[in-house]
């Protein structure tokens, strides 16, 4: 196959491995003109728990994606995902060098670099590091301090860890599939990057991605990550519940949840039956179920998910203050009545999020499970993204929606 530029945003998932494929043209915009995904193997609560199995997926999804643009690809920007990640407050000191006080770009990156001098467990590393404000002497909440004059120079930085071995794994991983990495991303950076608005990150918003295994929450203000987390819940919990509950094998149970589940039990009638055995491959006795008893089952594990989200917007006071409200994305977003139930629970309002607005000719790219995929696009542009093993900077000054990069899309 021909080779030419192109980049590839990988996610790899406990239920899927989704692979996006974008081409820079000429005028500096990102086309989307590929996408490939497959089942997942060897990914285990987000992380990579067997090396070969994860590979062959990999391999396999690329090769999907290849086989639609039509030629090999050689870059690659991966999603960093699964509980172990962690975000991690910091600030750093330092001297203005020049003798008449004005600030450098130098001691700007001198105190960033500072603040990544923090404690940290020693099998974890630095994947971002996110500047918030600065302060230079008594001037405080600066944006850029570039050029103004003064002594001491304060750094506000946000610092993302990602788990040392999940970092060699995935490293090796996608080498081992012949692409170069472009760059490590926290997934649900990923996420947010293709869903929100910068008037929603201004206004103060939360991007609450439920994926398999996980679900990740981010929280901006101010066009600033505010805060962020990674909870152990995921849709393949619920699942697992109503197979349990309904004592039905976990295939079954998954065709059930997507096709007959709700999110909330009060709004199903007790009269509405179900039969499984339809959703069964092979032979099974005819088996009714009330509709209400499915939504029951999903309720409950929902409410324990939405009451941990709603922990984390406390843990940055941002519980029930958010003007933009809750964005919901991922696969597991698209439960029926999940909507209305997180409005109820969170207090707050709350949107679905996908990428709908591209203009593609590739449907699969709108979905909502493909958002953290699409999203690593845009930290593959010229001057976003860092070279494997050094932090990436991320400037929210600089990151300019990514919707905004794509022909056809427009955002309010």
């Amino acid at each position: 196959m021909k080779h030419i530029e192109t980049i590839a945003g990988i996610d790899i998932g406990s239920s899927a491995v989704r692979v996006v494929v974008g081409h820079h043209q000429d005028n500096g915009q990102m086309q989307l003109i590929g996408v490939g995904d497959t089942p997942s193997r060897g990914v285990a609560k987000g992380s990579i728990a067997d090396l070969e199995e994860v590979v062959s997926s990999v391999s396999e999804a690329l090769e999907k994606a290849e086989r639609m643009v039509g030629s090999q690809l050689s870059r690659a920007v991966v999603a960093v995902n699964g509980i172990q990640s962690k975000v991690v407050q910091s600030q750093g000191v330092v001297a203005v060098s020049k003798p008449n006080g004005e600030v450098q770009q130098s001691d700007i990156d001198r105190a960033i670099e500072q603040s990544q001098a923090v404690a940290s467990a020693p099998n974890f590393e630095i994947l971002h590091v996110l500047p918030k404000y600065f302060n230079l002497d008594n001037q405080t909440n600066l944006k850029d301090p570039l050029g103004m004059t003064g002594i001491k120079l304060e750094a506000h930085t946000q610092i993302i860890f990602a788990q040392s071995a999940q970092v060699k794994f995935l490293n090796k991983c996608v080498y081992r599939t012949q692409l170069e990495v472009d760059g490590l991303v926290f997934g649900p950076l990923a996420s947010a990057q293709a869903v929100l608005t910068k008037r929603q990150k201004d206004l103060g918003v939360a991007v609450v991605n439920m994926g398999a295994s996980t679900t990740s929450v981010a929280v901006f203000e101010e066009g600033e990550l505010l805060h962020a987390a990674v909870l152990p819940i995921g849709s393949d919990h619920i699942t697992a519940d109503v197979a349990i509950g309904l004592r039905i094998a976990l295939d079954i149970a998954e065709l059930v949840k997507i096709e007959q589940g709700h999110a909330s039990a009060t709004t199903v009638s007790k009269r509405d039956e179900v039969d499984i055995s339809k959703y069964a491959a092979s032979d099974m006795p005819r088996l009714l179920i009330s509709r209400k008893h499915i939504a029951e089952i999903i309720e409950a594990r929902l409410e324990e998910l939405f009451r941990m989200v709603q922990g984390e917007l406390r843990a940055c006071d941002r519980e029930k203050k958010l003007p933009a409200g809750v964005i919901l994305t991922g696969g597991g977003s698209k439960l029926s009545g999940l909507v209305d139930f997180a409005k109820n629970t969170i207090e707050l309002p709350v949107f679905l999020g996908s990428s709908e607005a591209v203009m593609t000719p590739i449907d699969k790219i709108k979905d909502a499970q493909y958002t953290t995929a699409l999203g690593l696009l845009y930290f593959a542009e010229e001057g976003e993204s860092g070279t494997f093993g050094k932090p990436m900077r991320l400037i929210s000054r600089f990151l300019t929606p990514f919707v905004s990069r794509i022909p056809g899309m427009r955002r309010g």
